[in-house]
């Protein structure tokens, strides 16, 4: 039989660290009129700071519920839970874990699969028809530009064209 892992929790002590009042560090104040001279007493002092009271409210303990509002709230204790879902217990824990009934599954596992086919079929459709429509809508677009007394160049000439490479002849 396999024994259960133990766990070694980290601990540590926490620092002690000095609070203001109880240290001998001098502050950087006290090194500063440690350095300077004394200086004359033509410095004021600021004023005491005064003491504020703040009053005493009494808060009255709540009270006890009644029997009626103790079995009222006894069924909210618990979350509620659609009726379209059931729980599973996870094994070796008292841990319940909601999950859809078998027609939620199954209807939304269908909706995936059939946006999915529908979107690679779609892409596909489109991709074909621009292949067979790409070379039609070429010729329309130089049968107008023809009849506009514009001249057409092919996609090779016009991406030559484009390098902004020019050729320089030499021999005339």
């Amino acid at each position: 039989m396999l024994e259960l892992p133990r766990v070694e929790l980290p601990s540590f002590t926490p620092p002690v660290l000095p609070m203001q009042n109880d240290t001998d560090i001098p502050t950087a104040a006290e090194e500063e009129k440690e350095e300077k001279p004394a200086a004359p007493a033509q410095a004021a002092k600021a004023p005491p700071m005064p003491v504020v009271r703040l009053p005493q409210i009494e808060i009255p303990p709540p009270e006890p519920p009644s029997q009626e509002a103790a079995v009222e709230a006894a069924p909210t204790d618990l979350p509620q839970q659609a009726a379209e879902t059931t729980s599973i217990t996870i094994p070796g824990t008292s841990v319940q874990v909601p999950v859809p009934t078998a027609e939620i599954l199954s209807a939304a596992a269908t909706t995936s699969v059939v946006s999915v086919g529908a979107a690679l079929i779609g892409t596909s459709i489109f991709n074909r028809l621009v292949s067979l429509f790409k070379p039609i809508l070429n010729q329309l677009w130089k049968q107008i530009q023809k009849k506009r007394g514009k001249s057409t160049l092919t996609w090779a000439r016009a991406k030559r064209l484009s390098r902004g490479r020019v050729r320089v002849s030499l021999g005339e």
